[in-house]
């Protein structure tokens, strides 16, 4: 299988400008056959990590990278992006099924810990589950977004996560099996 192409970009919003660029300028010289373009940017996984950090603010940039076929990385909603309506409006504007969550330790512990210790100490893997509470927290919270017609709860959303990572990360159809 192949392996994905994770992005870290700086908080400017340029950097993530510039990598737009280089990705189109990139397919491009691949082909100019839409059928060929279409099986490039299929096969190929490409993340943004902090994507909402990464976007700056920008749904016109979220749209080029959605447009591109990335997938989204976000980690712990913090106290100061749950108060920054762009940074919100970015993560409801992400599509569920590009979705995908990251600790991003040992940084970011999710202030929805409830546990005083767990909550000030270093952020590691084990605390997935909160983060993803902490994402459909701020996700789910007055969000029109959400498919009308699905009565989407945090376990669908959950398993929703766990499909994406399967699919990106090549697990997607093997016997690999959730603990739930």
């Amino acid at each position: 299988f192949q392996l994905p192409l994770i992005v870290h970009s700086g908080v400017d919003g340029e950097s993530i400008d510039r990598i737009i660029d280089i990705i189109q300028d990139e397919i491009h010289k691949i082909s100019y056959d839409p059928i060929v373009h279409f099986e490039v940017i299929s096969k190929c996984k490409l993340i943004l990590h902090d994507a909402i950090t990464a976007c700056n603010g920008s749904i016109d940039r979220l749209k080029k990278l959605i447009a591109l076929d990335f997938y989204f990385m976000v980690s712990a909603i913090d106290t100061s992006m749950r108060n920054n309506q762009e940074s919100l409006n970015i993560l409801r504007s992400i599509p569920l099924n590009k979705l995908l969550v990251c600790t991003d330790s040992p940084w970011n512990t999710p202030v929805t810990i409830t546990d005083e210790f767990i909550r000030n100490a270093k952020n590691e893997p084990s605390n997935i589950p909160y983060v993803i509470d902490s994402i459909w927290d701020a996700y789910s919270n007055q969000n029109e977004s959400i498919d009308s017609n699905s009565l989407m709860n945090i376990e669908q959303f959950r398993a929703n996560i766990y499909e994406n990572s399967m699919l990106v990360f090549g697990f997607h159809g093997s016997n690999i099996e959730s603990n739930d």
